[in-house]
């Protein structure tokens, strides 16, 4: 039985990358122009992209695979690793050296190529990454700092086949719901008591913010897509995720988002844009479903571990002298330039990176996943092509 494909999930995928691009870069975007100071509320909290993408990866991850657990096998356990290794490791690894490269030549010019100091480069911050624990630990901006949440995304990987032998034995979808509802509620409590104590790494703690974001969004997820079994598809969807969407870009108006334990506040409305887009209804889904929308998706992973390294090194390359004379057109010239740089490593990654040595590890002939006891069997390159489509 063929999946049901999520496009609208794809594309948020690209609009999630964006925002967390936007905050990353809003240094360049207002000194260049001044009139996007307006959208700073919004902008401020890009760092809630990462949390949307928590969620989303939750519920792809069960769309795709739960039902593939409901028997825990550790061959199939091996396999599902391959693939999600297959997805996330290129790209990690290439950016990784990139980001070396960059603090070796700093560090033998002079020239501040990289951010924070080099020591955050040294050997032991190169294998951690290496082996993609560098955001277990309340020391995670090592290397290139984006990739601490793909470390949080590899541990979510470790224990996924476990959470789903669990929650495919839940009683009724109800649960699952319940459970969902329950994690956001404890996610919320925790963030402000542990923040509060000094306990969570917002400013120093001990307790590894990365793994407690990343858990409870990706367990939102995947009990979301296990609820959506006492959903139905109506009109009603396409409001909710319209009304969600707004309310993610009006309530940062009123709410200082940069405060880390009131930007936590919107990630049960982000969980609930997830569900609602996965039914593709409504004004905010078909947007995201456009062909652009998705295409961005796609490359978004690229287009996220990128932008860090290319913001740093923008940071150096830029005439900011010549621009600050020639006044107005200049700075349109430099943002233009930004565009279009950031646009083209993120296609050159995508494309020379991402895809084809995606395709060679997932194509590697060992430890093929047993298809879910629930349909027939596919090919496993038809595996892939409906986990690309589907966001995952």
């Amino acid at each position: 039985m063929r999946r049901e494909n999520l496009p609208a999930l794809t594309g948020i995928r690209a609009a999630a990358a964006f925002w967390v691009l936007a905050m990353h870069y809003s240094d360049f975007l207002f000194s260049l122009f001044a009139p996007a100071r307006a959208l700073w509320p919004v902008i401020r909290g890009g760092y809630l992209g990462v949390d949307l993408f928590f969620v989303l990866s939750g519920f792809i991850l069960a769309h795709n695979y739960l039902d593939r657990f409901r028997d825990f096998r550790t061959l199939d356990w091996l396999s599902f690793m391959k693939l999600r290794f297959a997805r996330i490791y290129p790209v990690h690894f290439f950016t990784l050296h990139i980001a070396a490269a960059m603090a070796v030549f700093s560090r033998h010019t002079g020239i501040p190529l990289v951010a924070g100091s080099l020591s955050q480069y040294g050997f032991s911050a190169w294998l951690r990454n290496i082996l993609l624990v560098n955001g277990w630990g309340a020391n995670w901006h090592t290397c290139n700092s984006f990739s601490w949440t793909i470390s949080v995304e590899w541990a979510m990987y470790l224990v996924f086949p476990l959470v789903a032998f669990l929650v495919v034995r839940l009683r009724s979808a109800e649960w699952s719901l319940i459970g969902a509802v329950g994690i956001l509620a404890a996610f919320l409590y925790g963030t402000i008591f542990l923040t509060a104590r000094e306990i969570l790494d917002t400013g120093g703690g001990w307790l590894a913010l990365g793994l407690f974001r990343g858990l409870a969004g990706t367990l939102t997820g995947i009990l979301l897509q296990s609820a959506r079994r006492l959903l139905r598809p109506s009109r009603a969807w396409g409001w909710i995720s319209t009304v969600s969407a707004l309310g993610i870009v009006a309530i940062p108006q009123f709410l200082d988002v940069s405060e880390f334990t009131n930007g936590m506040l919107l990630v049960p409305l982000l969980a609930v844009l997830v569900l609602s887009l996965s039914f593709g209804l409504g004004p905010v889904a078909r947007l995201l479903s456009s062909r652009p929308a998705l295409w961005w998706g796609g490359a978004s992973y690229s287009l996220y571990m990128t932008s860090g390294l290319t913001h740093m090194a923008l940071a150096v390359i830029l005439p900011w002298g010549w621009i600050s004379c020639y006044g107005f057109p200049a700075r349109i010239a430099g943002l233009i330039f930004i565009g279009l740089a950031v646009a083209g490593i993120t296609v050159a990654t995508y494309r020379w990176i991402d895809l084809p040595w995606r395709r060679r590890l997932r194509n590697l002939p060992f430890l093929v996943l047993s298809e879910a006891p629930t349909g027939p069997s596919r090919s496993p390159l038809g595996r892939i092509v409906h986990e690309k489509r589907s966001g995952s």
